[in-house]
């Protein structure tokens, strides 16, 4: 009989354990508040030396798996608003748009400040990476043009094989 499990490894309680320590404080919160009456000591006590039986490390990633979006966990994890919520601020959002489209019309100021949700450290990393690099590509655009333009660079110049990095370096 072929088994998946390597001797003496337990995959199942690597996954668990690897959730918990993504946001041990927030899964503890959730599963006391979606799951009443179980508690992470449960899964402790299993795969501590009592081996309880109360909770398998596979009945943990269900339950993780399984909570709401809008849980402490799953917000942490991935966007800091659910989907729901982003959906609200947009509909906000459009009924000021539509608002003061309808008032310029008619010749009345009306300014409000979008409604936008909040930024995750990850998040803000990302948008911030994505703009240094449309600020980097930019800025090489007008280089080559530039030097295009004062006659310095002729595009038979350029090797397309290289970076443009390499072609305003030479």
């Amino acid at each position: 009989m072929a088994t998946t499990r390597r001797r003496g490894r337990r995959p199942k309680i690597g996954e668990a354990v690897a959730l918990l320590k993504l946001a041990p404080k927030q899964i503890e919160a959730d599963l006391q508040h979606h799951y009443p009456g179980r508690r992470i000591a449960e899964f402790w006590r299993t795969v501590g030396l009592r081996r309880t039986g109360e909770m398998t490390a596979r009945e943990l990633v269900v339950l993780i798996e399984g909570l709401p979006d809008d849980s402490g966990f799953k917000r942490k994890r991935s966007t800091a608003w659910t989907l729901l919520e982003r959906l609200l601020a947009a509909s906000i959002n459009l009924q000021h748009l539509m608002r003061q489209d309808y008032r310029s019309r008619y010749g009345a100021d009306y300014h409000f400040t979008p409604v936008e949700a909040p930024e995750l450290e990850h998040e803000r990393r990302r948008r911030e990476s994505r703009e240094n690099a449309r600020l980097h590509r930019h800025r090489l655009q007008q280089a080559v043009l530039d030097r295009m333009l004062s006659g310095q660079l002729q595009m038979s110049d350029i090797d397309t094989t290289k970076s443009i990095e390499e072609a305003l370096i030479s």
